[in-house]
């Protein structure tokens, strides 16, 4: 078995075991807030290599509700990055809305950290801003990576300076009532024909995995390769057409510094004392 092989099978092991969780604690505005505190979640491993796992009930309710109340009047025209850095509009090939939103929002900082936990004894020091998305019938976001082909200099006051590349994704779908809007990865291998309707699709190739939007679960994956810290080009992935209602989610992207490890030795975030 190869070094990204073990990695990612040793990555994988605590994420078996991730029930529990951060929450917030809040009533209609985060003045209310008091801590974090659990939150239960069960996941499902859809792939090994890349690592890729479903996650049920990974926000709740009450976070969906102000999350989405927080970013509405936020949203603005996605954007694309090329090589270099540098953002544009492209309408025909990312034609969603997105919003950020920011790290001092005590619920915003508790799901950030619940990502950061599921991690494990993967690299977890940092995330960016949570990042609301919005997609009306027929908008899209063509194939794409997470993944960036140069790293970025971090403008955030926790590590302001600093370069990194995206480690890890969540991508949470928040409901709207979508039909389509599907998230698509050709190159990771796909669920079976008896896999949970409500969650997965076989795709009309038969090649590629194709999972549904369903309200407070979450999709993660790792972009990098666990041995050297390069793209995954195989985590390549689109969303696809909503063709009704409307489809809101929220990307958490944690990340990975050069010349870090990606496999620990980290304390896992299960032994470090909690947020009070």
């Amino acid at each position: 078995m190869g070094i990204l092989n073990r990695a990612l099978l040793i990555a994988a092991v605590p994420l078996l075991a991730a029930i529990g969780t951060q929450v917030a604690f809040y009533q209609n505005d985060a003045t209310n807030f008091t801590k974090c505190a659990d939150q239960r979640y069960n996941t499902e491993i859809l792939s090994v290599d890349p690592l890729v796992i479903h996650i049920d009930n990974f926000v709740s309710e009450q976070e969906i509700d102000y999350v989405m109340q927080l970013g509405k009047p936020l949203f603005q025209d996605s954007q694309l990055f090329d090589d270099a850095q540098v953002r544009s509009v492209d309408k025909p090939y990312r034609s969603s809305s997105t919003a950020f939103l920011p790290y001092e929002d005590p619920v915003c900082h508790c799901v950030g950290q619940r990502a950061l936990k599921f991690l494990g004894f993967i690299e977890h020091e940092a995330h960016e801003r949570l990042q609301l998305v919005r997609y009306y019938p027929g908008q899209e976001y063509n194939l794409h990576s997470d993944w960036l082909y140069r790293p970025k200099v971090s403008h955030s006051p926790q590590d302001q300076g600093r370069e990194y590349n995206r480690l890890g994704s969540f991508f949470t779908y928040l409901g709207g009532n979508a039909t389509g809007g599907e998230t698509y990865f050709p190159f990771v291998n796909g669920a079976s024909i008896n896999a949970d309707g409500r969650k997965y699709a076989i795709p009309a190739s038969g090649q590629g995995l194709v999972v549904r939007p369903t309200k407070g679960s979450a999709l993660f994956w790792m972009n990098l390769h666990a041995s050297n810290g390069t793209g995954d080009e195989r985590t390549f992935h689109a969303g696809l057409p909503v063709h009704s209602g409307v489809k809101y989610g929220m990307n958490v992207w944690t990340k990975h510094y050069k010349s870090f490890p990606i496999i620990g030795p980290y304390i896992s975030q299960e032994d470090r004392p909690q947020d009070t």
